[in-house]
Parts: structure tokens; C-alpha cells; sequence
């Protein structure tokens, strides 16, 4: 299968790595002159918490400019970007081509659909587990299952076609009618175990030795399983979808020996860069706001992140 991957970040590279390993041919488009060069120069390395790794080459690009149509379009790049990055591939997007998206946080088929087909739109969840070392080399610490579904409509064609294209490749993937809801499963998770930690400076695995940051982050995560719930999602809950996944991801970091576990979100203040806040916490607060609910802890977390961004985005 012919396979594009927008951003060649942590999910990116994992993904990309794994597709081009199993046959596939892939171009990854990224803007990084750095990730560039590396890939073009040295190929792009994928690292286990045992210290092995693996280098493979791929097609490496700063647009899609000239590219043939593919089968499937990856995009893993930030929220705040994902219309820019739609409106720039749409001219090779064909009839029969799958656009994928398994982004943090609420709003990214929206954005897709500014620009790309409705109909073969999918959104979902992956619970792999990634973190970028450097520009082009990633650390692959955590597998799990990616669940996909339509973004609109009830027909599940696509999404089964890009699940099969992952479980080609060794990504264990399955097509959901409830993709939607597996997203707020996990945005509610997010929303205090990535918030809390990159204000403090910390890996989300750190709240497991700070009671009061932990118990700041299920306070966050528990305004948005309130908002998932008024939205219909009714099976999401605190103890299976906060207290639970927390356990399983203190369990997982410590297994890889305590690496990885660093929210995105902090690596991007580490960076220097804009974070997903917006589409996660913002997210949270414009639902909130058209539901009439009251976040005062998503309120003061947002506003302390946008608080941070300002000291490089004045």
C-alpha cells in the first residue's frame, strides 16, 4: 500500500517505521529541517527500553507537493496545525484514499473535514507509547491496540481498511462503532495526566511519588468525565477510566525500567513550543461552556500552560 504520515514525531515515526518495515511504501512530510536530514541522512531509528533499536529508510519530504495518491494519509501532527496540514494534502487525496487520524485531544475531524472528504475520515485512539530522543530517533517504550471508527456517518469500510493496514504491520488494530466515545475515554484521562505534569516539569509517572499532584490531576480528569457524561457518553467513569488507566500506565513505565512517560505537552514546553491545551482542556471548556458546566480546575490549568506559552509566543 502507498502510505503518507504528516508528522514524523514519536507516533509518526513508530508508525511510519513500522509500515515501511512491513512492506509498505511510505513518505513521511514533515517541517523539521532537523528530522529532514536525519531521516534523508541516516534513516529513521526506533529504540526499545532495551537499548536495542532498529534504522530503516524511508521517503522523506517538507510537503506533498508531487506525491502520487496514496491509500491511506497519517496525520500525527499537533492539533493547532491539523487544518494547515488537511488544506496541504488535499490535492493527493483521491477517490479511494483513507484519511487517519489517532491525534490528542477533541476537535481534529473537524479539522480534516474542513478540507478532506467527510466519508473517509477516521478518528480513533491508539494506545501505543512513544517519545521522541532526537530529531528522526524515537523510543517505541509501550504496544498496545489502536481502535478506529468513522468520523462521520455509520459506514466502518474505511476504518476497517486502515485497521487492517496497521494489523499488516504488526500494530494491533481494530474498526469500533464507538470511536467517538474511545476518544473521550482517553481525553479524559489526558486532561489531567498531561496538564498536571508539564506545568510542573515532570513525567506523568512522577505523580505516582506526589500524592498532591495526583490528586490535582484526577480533579481535572474528573470535570471532564462530568463533560463526557453530559455529552451521552455515559459509560465513562473515574474509577475505569481515570483511576484505572493511571494504575496500567504506572505499571507500564515501570516495566520499561521507568523510561518514557513524558506527556507530549511537556516536551513541547520543553521546546519551547505551543502545546495541544486547546484541544484538550480548551476542548473541555468550550463544552463546558455550551453545556453550562462549571471547570474551575480545568479553568486554572489552562490558563497556567497559556501562562507558560506566553513566555515565547510574546
Amino acid at each position: 500500500m502507498r502510505v503518507v504520515v504528516i508528522g514524523c514525531g514519536a507516533m509518526g515515526g513508530v508508525h511510519a517505521s513500522q509500515l515501511a518495515h512491513y512492506g509498505h511504501e511510505v513518505t513521511v512530510v514533515d517541517r523539521s529541517p532537523e528530522v529532514l536530514a536525519r531521516i534523508r541522512g541516516e534513516g529513521l531509528t526506533i529504540r526499545k527500553p532495551d537499548g536495542t533499536e532498529s534504522t530503516i529508510r524511508v521517503e522523506a519530504r517538507d510537503s506533498t507537493e508531487g506525491l502520487a495518491e496514496p491509500d491511506f494519509l497519517f496525520f500525527f501532527v499537533k492539533a493547532h496545525v491539523t487544518s494547515y496540514a488537511a488544506r496541504g494534502a488535499a490535492g493527493i487525496v483521491g477517490d479511494h484514499t483513507v484519511a487517519v487520524s489517532v491525534q490528542n485531544g477533541w476537535g481534529h475531524g473537524e479539522a480534516l473535514a474542513e478540507a478532506l472528504p467527510a466519508s473517509r475520515i477516521v478518528v480513533g485512539v491508539t494506545r501505543q507509547g512513544a517519545t521522541p530522543l532526537a530529531p528522526g530517533v524515537v523510543l517505541h517504550y509501550g504496544a498496545g491496540e489502536t481502535v478506529l471508527g468513522a468520523w462521520a456517518g455509520d459506514d466502518l469500510g474505511p476504518a476497517r481498511r486502515a485497521a487492517d493496514l496497521l494489523a499488516s504491520a504488526g500494530l494491533p488494530a481494530s474498526a469500533s462503532s464507538d470511536a467517538l466515545g474511545m476518544i473521550w475515554e482517553k481525553l479524559v484521562f489526558n486532561a489531567g495526566f498531561s496538564s498536571v505534569p508539564s506545568i510542573i516539569g515532570r513525567s506523568a509517572y512522577s505523580l505516582k511519588l506526589l500524592p498532591d499532584a495526583l490528586r490535582l490531576a484526577v480533579g481535572v480528569s474528573t470535570e471532564a468525565v462530568q463533560v463526557a457524561n453530559a455529552l451521552g457518553h455515559i459509560g465513562i467513569s473515574v474509577d475505569e477510566h481515570v483511576l484505572a488507566p493511571a494504575e496500567r500506565f504506572f505499571e507500564k513505565i515501570e516495566a520499561a525500567g521507568g523510561i518514557g512517560g513524558k506527556p507530549s505537552m511537556l516536551i513541547d514546553i520543553e521546546n519551547r513550543r505551543r502545546t495541544e491545551v486547546d484541544a484538550i482542556n480548551g476542548a473541555l471548556l468550550r463544552e463546558g461552556a455550551r453545556l453550562g458546566l462549571a471547570l474551575p480546575l480545568n479553568t486554572a490549568v489552562t490558563a497556567l500552560l497559556k501562562g507558560i506559552e506566553s513566555n515565547w509566543q510574546d
